[in-house]
């Protein structure tokens, strides 16, 4: 697979096609945040009980079977997607949610990215951009920031897709980026995602991240069930403000990728 991706590099390194030429395109920052919903209203509860998972672009009955059960079953207030889809059909947002998308890159009507529902109100949500792209499509990954409000304290919520198929330059270029769009934020902080980290440079660079934030990363309950590459855990949630209450992964048949679950409650600040 190494092997393989570095033949699609150099191919695309000489060949140079644009987005147009595969009827890609890819919105510029302010243009890239979209919103699906928002129906959120102020609730006493601050429980967040939130679900992380890449959705494989909803591309299969079984998947679309796996989330009518996550939901019905985990009751989430707070969904976290990668490998999104919209328009798709069908809403994938929560009901009576607060509803944002990150397009990484669309083909007509359709748009790629991630996606982030909250039942909570979500006061501000942007787009970041990978500044390199991946190989052959030439189009980045992204990753949608978004404040959300818990009763009195606010949450910083990253939800991130990690690039691939580069090298650890532009692997360190992106998280670098968003580590410094948060490194300001002094409240309870959220970084969720397929990080893509599945060799021992990438796991490095993304644990140099997060420490420069002063995360923690979720332990979790039947840890093997994770989606790994090489040995290595590509989804991870890390956080600080918070208290972890419950940890899951769980099991889904229509991606390639097992959700993950978690509960938690904010910390008192002094």
């Amino acid at each position: 697979m190494l092997i393989r991706a570095l033949l699609l590099s150099i191919l695309f390194i000489l060949l140079r096609p644009s987005w147009g030429a595969f009827g890609f395109e890819v919105p510029t920052e302010p243009f890239a945040t979209s919103r699906l919903a928002k129906e959120a209203s102020s609730q006493e509860e601050t429980t967040i009980k939130a679900i992380i998972w890449n959705t494989y672009k909803f591309s299969n009955d079984s998947i679309k079977s796996d989330y009518q059960k996550l939901i019905l079953n985990q009751k989430p207030n707070l969904l976290i997607l990668q490998e999104s889809v919209i328009p798709s059909g069908e809403s994938y947002c929560l009901i009576e949610s607060d509803c944002y998308f990150s397009t990484a890159f669309h083909r007509g009507e359709t748009h790629y990215g991630v996606m982030t529902s909250s039942l909570f109100p979500m006061q501000e949500n942007n787009t970041l951009h990978s500044d390199l792209t991946e190989p052959i499509l030439g189009t980045p990954k992204t990753s949608l920031v978004s404040i959300l409000n818990l009763g009195n304290e606010d949450l910083l919520v990253i939800n991130t897709h990690g690039i691939n198929f580069v090298s650890l330059m532009a692997y360190d270029t992106q998280l670098r980026e968003i580590v410094e769009k948060a490194k300001k934020w002094t409240g309870a902080l959220i970084w969720a995602g397929d990080f893509n980290s599945w060799n021992p440079g990438r796991a490095h660079l993304l644990a140099q991240a997060t420490q420069a934030l002063g995360l923690k990363e979720v332990q979790w309950e039947d840890d093997h069930l994770i989606k790994r590459f090489l040995g290595y855990k590509l989804d991870h949630v890390f956080y600080k403000g918070i208290d972890i209450k419950k940890a899951q992964v769980l099991k889904t048949k229509g991606s390639d990728h097992n959700a993950l679950y978690f509960e938690a409650d904010l910390k008192s600040r002094p």
